[in-house]
């Protein structure tokens, strides 16, 4: 199987510009360039590799020297490059990406991403991940999306050490945060009860006794 050649989780590449690397993009972007996709266009390219080389340095040259190498093929797939051969390399630049601090980030994801980023990474690359969020996000009740964790394994328990991770490293910041979807009951007790909600959530014998309850 091929990575994408180009950008990260979902081809999104930083636009800041970088510094070092210029040379690597060079030989990267005529290769990228060279496969004739319908994307990028060179300057698009050479943007996203030195933003690449700025916001993920320690694995940028690696990227770049794997997907430079001509041995390794590059096809077009929906007019984007897709390289065989760079699998590890791409796969620990998504890895990167997914934890970089973006626009628009809650103080869970925030906190997540600092102090849980090798859990997010796991399942943000989930090879069954795309299958499980169509799954989980159909779900409107708990036992759907139970049923989703059993069926798709690999993203359910990389989900599950995610919150695991968020709860013990962002207690108050993920258990305690207003999302969408809560109402008035909900959002009144993240606010104003959030350390007994966080020790309730965090209890060791919360799914025995949420099991009993129901």
């Amino acid at each position: 199987t091929g990575g994408n050649a180009t950008g990260g989780a979902g081809r999104a590449g930083s636009s800041t510009g970088g510094s070092s690397g210029a040379a690597d993009c060079g030989a990267y972007c005529a290769r990228v360039v060279g496969a004739m996709c319908t994307e990028p266009t060179e300057a698009a390219c050479l943007t996203e590799c030195n933003g690449l080389a700025e916001d993920c340095p320690a694995q940028a040259p690696a990227v770049m020297t794997c997907v430079a190498n001509p041995s390794n093929p590059i096809t077009c797939m929906s007019g984007w490059p897709v390289t065989s051969g760079c699998n590890r390399e791409l796969a620990a630049r998504d890895r990167c990406l997914i934890c970089l601090p973006a626009t628009g980030d809650g103080t869970c994801t925030t906190c997540s991403k600092g102090s849980c980023c090798d859990e997010a990474g796991d399942y943000g690359l989930a090879s069954d991940g795309e299958a499980f969020y169509e799954c989980a996000n159909a779900c409107t009740n708990q036992t759907c999306f139970d049923a989703c964790i059993a069926s798709y394994p690999i993203a359910g328990a990389a989900l599950n050490a995610l919150v695991e991770c968020e709860n013990l490293a962002c207690p108050e910041e993920c258990i305690c945060e207003v999302i969408m979807g809560d109402d008035a009951c909900t959002t009144c007790y993240k606010n104003s009860c959030c350390a007994e909600t966080v020790d309730y959530t965090v209890a060791s014998d919360i799914a025995g006794f949420e099991a009993c309850a129901d």
